[in-house]
């Protein structure tokens, strides 16, 4: 909702921002998804990943960041990304976190266990 009404992606001419946008937050909210499932921790605060694990998070967020502006990202129909999106992406990465987490604490308050 955001991006459709702050940056009014809504217009025709902003549906490469919107697709661009949305890829994204995609990637970096599903990169989220597997630190917070697997540990029944806090991830990052009070259990960290292998470094492997870090290393693939790291290397794809970061390609998934860059993809939109490069050649391949204009080829498939991405724009650049303005610097105040990803200041809305900090806000919603960490929301994401805590909803996450504690659904996941409700889980293992109501099941006695961690998957």
């Amino acid at each position: 909702m955001f991006l459709w009404f702050y940056y009014e992606a809504f217009t025709i001419p902003k549906k490469e921002f919107f697709r661009a946008a949305v890829f994204v937050e995609g990637l970096l909210m599903q990169t989220l998804i597997i630190h917070l499932i697997r540990t029944e921790k806090i991830p990052f605060i009070q259990e960290v990943a292998s470094w492997p694990v870090i290393l693939a998070t790291v290397l794809i967020s970061t390609l998934g960041i860059l993809i939109p502006e490069t050649p391949v990202g204009k080829a498939i129909g991405f724009a650049h990304l303005p610097l105040t999106y990803f200041g809305f992406l900090v806000v919603l990465f960490f929301s994401y976190f805590m909803i996450g987490q504690l659904v996941k604490m409700l889980y293992i308050w109501v099941y006695k266990k961690w998957l």
